[in-house]
């Protein structure tokens, strides 16, 4: 008798574990002269499996929406005004992670355009051109993110997990097979680690991700919680912000 092993966390816990995990690391930016050195390296540590855990739902997200295009909207206008916030609030130019995972869609979007192309019935010089126009926008949209890291770098401001961060859900989104998509996963998350700019060992808590990823069982959850997500990230920086305020004034 074949035994299968069903993952023990559905969609909604994975999203809320990686949303505790983020305010975690958010509150060890905001409150490291509060906490102390060895609580803000606890805090920041958790705070490295939150990204990984998000961007495999980016995957998830870009396999199973209904309508694309206002799945990518969704997320691109609430970090554009995220971006727009920061630089008001802070004066700072700062690409947060709904950017990154902006471009990690429309890379996806254009990694399908391209198989369909390839796929397609039609005669091979259209389905040449086709698939070209597909490679040509996926080209577009690295040297987007390439030009953006480059942008941050020379004033000094923020690109959000920079390319890795933007290749992370494409590397989860071909394979399906449960068990295969942990090595792209963890690959995507390795490229991660090496690029980061944090002290060993925080960046190597993000492989915890990995182990959550491998219990997740497939299921959304009874709740649709998807406009909570959406509205989370930039709710809780506020009410984190507004207190640091209240402490400071």
């Amino acid at each position: 008798m074949k035994v299968t092993f069903k993952g023990l966390l559905n969609g909604n816990m994975l999203k809320i574990i990686a949303a505790v995990f983020m305010v975690a690391d958010h509150i060890g930016v905001s409150f490291a002269y509060l906490i102390g050195h060895e609580w803000y390296i606890v805090c920041r540590s958790l705070g490295r499996i939150a990204m990984p855990l998000f961007a495999f739902f980016i995957a998830e997200g870009c396999r199973y929406t209904r309508d694309r295009k206002k799945y990518f909207l969704m997320i691109f206008l609430l970090g554009l005004i995220c971006n727009a916030a920061f630089y008001v609030v802070m004066n700072d130019v700062y690409f947060c992670i709904l950017t990154t995972f902006s471009l990690s869609i429309l890379l996806i979007y254009c990694y399908d355009e391209f198989l369909s192309a390839l796929k397609s019935d039609e005669k091979a010089f259209s389905k040449l051109i086709s698939a070209g126009y597909a490679a040509a926008k996926f080209a577009l949209i690295v040297i987007l993110a390439l030009f953006i890291a480059d942008l941050t770098k020379r004033t000094d401001g923020t690109f959000d997990y920079g390319l890795p961060g933007v290749f992370l859900p494409l590397l989860c989104y071909p394979i399906k097979n449960r068990w295969l998509r942990l090595i792209p996963f963890a690959a995507g998350i390795t490229w991660s680690v090496l690029s980061s700019p944090f002290p060993s060992p925080i960046p190597y808590f993000a492989f915890i991700a990995v182990i959550f990823v491998a219990l997740y069982n497939g299921e959304r959850g009874k709740l649709n919680l998807k406009y909570f997500f959406y509205i989370f990230y930039p709710a809780h920086i506020l009410v984190i912000e507004g207190i640091y305020l209240l402490l400071n004034i």
